[in-house]
């Protein structure tokens, strides 16, 4: 337990220290202003960075990448709610009910909830990620598609084998 909680205050030290807070502030705001353009997205984000962090640091580039992917799905919300044009794939069903309260004037509070709901997900998704790591551990090896089979397989409380099984069938 204390190995895990020196890694953690390590890792933490090591996103703190300067220049990494400066990329977290650009990948926050690069995923904001492609994340509120209609038709782009993470991947547009991503390629347009791309030049870009192959000469920063391993941590630096990243941050640079994890901050703008995570902040152009929730960017994108926006778009639609107050234009009613998805900003993004992911953003295409907010438009019905988000639109729908920004043209009776409560786009602010449609907005705020979009928000809000986007970051309780993502600290939902992390905290069960960080709590479910062993079994990820042993799944990563054999490519992604595994890897999300064991997160699914942990949060429904089985095994992978149990679930790749049944997957197959």
């Amino acid at each position: 337990m204390f190995e895990s909680l020196a890694a953690a205050i390590a890792g933490l030290q090591q996103v703190l220290t300067w220049p990494t807070p400066g990329y977290l502030l650009a990948g926050v705001l690069v995923g904001y202003v492609v994340g509120v353009l209609p038709g782009l997205g993470a991947p547009a984000a991503l390629a347009f960075l791309l030049p870009a962090v192959v000469s920063l640091a391993p941590i630096d580039g990243f941050v640079l990448l994890t901050a703008t992917t995570a902040v152009t799905a929730g960017a994108g919300d926006i778009t639609s709610i107050l234009l009613g044009v998805p900003g993004e794939a992911t953003a295409a069903a907010i438009v019905a009910d988000g639109h729908a309260l920004a043209l009776r004037g409560e786009g602010r509070f449609a907005t705020g909830a979009a928000i809000s709901a986007s970051m309780m997900g993502a600290l939902f998704g992390m905290g069960v990620l960080v709590a479910k790591k062993e079994s990820l551990k042993y799944a990563l090896p054999f490519g992604t598609f595994l890897a999300v089979g064991a997160l699914v397989a942990a949060v429904a409380g089985d095994s992978l084998v149990t679930w790749y099984l049944q997957f197959y069938r």
